[in-house]
C-alpha cells in the first residue's frame, strides 16, 4: 500500500489528532514512572487508557497507508474502550476496576489451566498451582460461578457493550458508530474495496471514504481528550499547557475561517 492522502476538507483535524495521540503517549510514559506508587485502581485505569492511545495511533497509521476498512475495525476497539472507561467512571471506578483486575487474574489462571499447570513437566510448581486455584475460588466466591463464566466469555464489565453505552447516554452513538463499523471486522465484507467498485460508483465510493475518514478523526479526538485531561490533572504530569493548546485547536476547528 502506498501513502494515502487524507481528505483536504478535514483541514488540520488530522494533525490535531496526531498531536493528541502524541501527548497521550507522553502522558503514559510520565505516568508509568509513578506506576508503582499508584493505587491498584489507578494502575488499571492507566492500562485501559494506554490501550486506547495505542489503538488511536494504530488507526492513524492504517489510514496513512490507505487501509480505511482496517482502521474502522480498530476504531470499534477505541469506541468500546471509551464506553468502558466512561461507564466505569459513571458507576464507580473502584468497583469497575476491581472487576477488571479480577478478570486479568482469571485470564492468567485460565492460561495455566489450559496447560494443566504444566503437570508432569519441569515447569510445574505445586505451590503456584495451589495459589492460583485458591485465588480463583476467592473470585468465584465474590461474583458467583455463573458471573465468572460470563466475565471470561464477555469481559470484566457489567452487561454488554450495548447496555453500557445506553447507561452513559450513548445508545444512539452505539447504533450509529459501533454497529456500523462492526461489519468491518469480518473478512467476508469485501464490498468496500476499490477493486470491486464499478466506474459509475466511484464518486459515491470516494464520498464514503471521506465520510469515514471524518468519523475516525472527529470521534477519535473526542474519545481521547477527556481521559487525557483527567489523567493529567490527577497525576500532575506537567503537560497541562500542551494539552490545553491541543484541546483549544480541536474545539476551535472550523472557527478560524469565520470573520
Amino acid at each position: 500500500m502506498g501513502q494515502f492522502n487524507w481528505p483536504v476538507e478535514l483541514g488540520s483535524r488530522v494533525e490535531n489528532y496526531r498531536a493528541l495521540v502524541g501527548l497521550g503517549r507522553k502522558l503514559g510514559d510520565r505516568a508509568s514512572e509513578k506506576y508503582a506508587e499508584m493505587p491498584r485502581v489507578g494502575q488499571c485505569v492507566l492500562q485501559l487508557y494506554s490501550k486506547m492511545v495505542g489503538t488511536a495511533e494504530g488507526v492513524l497509521l492504517l489510514v496513512d497507508h490507505g487501509l480505511i476498512e482496517q482502521a474502522l475495525a480498530l476504531h470499534r476497539v477505541l469506541f468500546e474502550g471509551t464506553v468502558n472507561l466512561n461507564h466505569a467512571a459513571a458507576t464507580g471506578l473502584d468497583e469497575a476496576m476491581g472487576r477488571y483486575d479480577d478478570w486479568l487474574t482469571l485470564q492468567y489462571i485460565k492460561g495455566h489451566e489450559s496447560k494443566d499447570f504444566y503437570r508432569g513437566t519441569a515447569r510445574h510448581n505445586a505451590k503456584h498451582e495451589a495459589l492460583l486455584l485458591a485465588k480463583k475460588a476467592e473470585i468465584q466466591a465474590r461474583y458467583g460461578e455463573k458471573e465468572v463464566r460470563r466475565m471470561l466469555r464477555h469481559g470484566p464489565f457489567v452487561g454488554d457493550i450495548a447496555s453500557r453505552a445506553e447507561r452513559i447516554g450513548w445508545k444512539q452513538r452505539y447504533e450509529g458508530t459501533f454497529r456500523t463499523v462492526s461489519r468491518n471486522v469480518h473478512v467476508a465484507d469485501f464490498v468496500d474495496l476499490p477493486g470491486v467498485v464499478k466506474g459509475w460508483e466511484l464518486q459515491a465510493f470516494e464520498g464514503m471514504l471521506r465520510a469515514r475518514c471524518a468519523l475516525l478523526v472527529n470521534e477519535g479526538q473526542e474519545f481521547l481528550i477527556t481521559p487525557t485531561k483527567l489523567l493529567n490533572l490527577d497525576l500532575e504530569t506537567g503537560l497541562s499547557r500542551e494539552i490545553k493548546e491541543v484541546e483549544t485547536k480541536i474545539l476551535g476547528f472550523g472557527k478560524e475561517t469565520q470573520p
